[in-house]
């Protein structure tokens, strides 16, 4: 918690809170605006995990019909997205594994980087149970969370060229994604699922690294900005689109 407190104090409202990298933060807003535009209007849309509510802002101008809501464990950080003065966005304190709303309530749910914030895999399934619960029958999740196997890819292709493995941040849990998919099967259908930065951080983290070697990697470089311009190839690096569906039923 005590990271996210900082994150707060330091970037406030900026969207390079908990992602300093630009070209992440537009391309998650991007996928997850894309997939949301056709909620029917007035659709109830709950984003898990809202911070300071860069991305509501961004839901909020682009579709003002929706009824938008956010939860947050950080009360800085939910006073910061409460700052905003977002009309008809109702955000609140509360934790993902224990959602304060009723069965069956929303349309729509959202995550972006959140869930990997929960210090267990059981913690992490708890939320998982507590989204599902609170969605509509065929309700959609649509979540960009974090998968260890490219990762793992990637640090492989960054040995292959003598470049020191990235760690997992330390306050992260990336799902395993073979136990994943073999929880969510009996509460989701999956609609899609894709490494949608692959290329992206193939360039950003091997590539530009192995070119530059013996200085420090920046981040929001021209050249590194090129790669964003890339469809998606291969499953390199930790960033991955979910977008699921309850199965039928309360």
């Amino acid at each position: 918690m005590e990271h996210y407190r900082k994150q707060a104090e330091e970037y406030g409202d900026s969207p390079q809170s908990t992602m300093l990298d630009l070209t992440t933060r537009m391309k998650e807003t991007e996928v997850i605006l894309n997939e949301l535009l056709h909620t029917r209007s007035n659709a109830r849309v709950l984003e898990v995990g809202c911070g300071n509510g860069y991305m509501l802002a961004k839901l909020r101008s682009a579709l003002p019909d929706l009824s938008l809501h956010g939860i947050d464990l950080c009360k800085e950080m939910v006073d910061l997205a409460n700052s905003r003065g977002l009309k008809d966005v109702a955000i609140v304190l509360g934790e993902a594994e224990d959602l304060p709303y009723p069965d069956g309530y929303f349309d729509a749910v959202f995550s972006e980087r959140c869930l990997i914030n929960l210090d267990s895999w059981g913690g992490q399934q708890k939320a998982l149970r507590e989204i599902h619960r609170v969605l509509k029958p065929q309700g959609r999740y649509v979540m960009i969370e974090c998968m260890t196997d490219g990762w793992q890819n990637l640090n492989r292709a960054r040995a292959e060229v003598d470049l020191p493995p990235i760690p997992v941040p330390f306050h992260n849990l990336f799902f395993e994604r073979e136990d994943f998919l073999s929880f969510i099967k009996d509460l989701f259908d999956v609609m899609d699922g894709r490494n949608f930065m692959s290329s992206y951080f193939f360039g950003s983290r091997v590539i530009y690294p192995a070119l530059i070697r013996g200085r420090e990697p920046a981040y929001n470089t021209s050249f590194v900005e090129f790669f964003k311009y890339l469809e998606p190839h291969g499953n390199y690096g930790h960033l991955y689109l979910y977008v699921l569906a309850k199965k039928g039923g309360p």
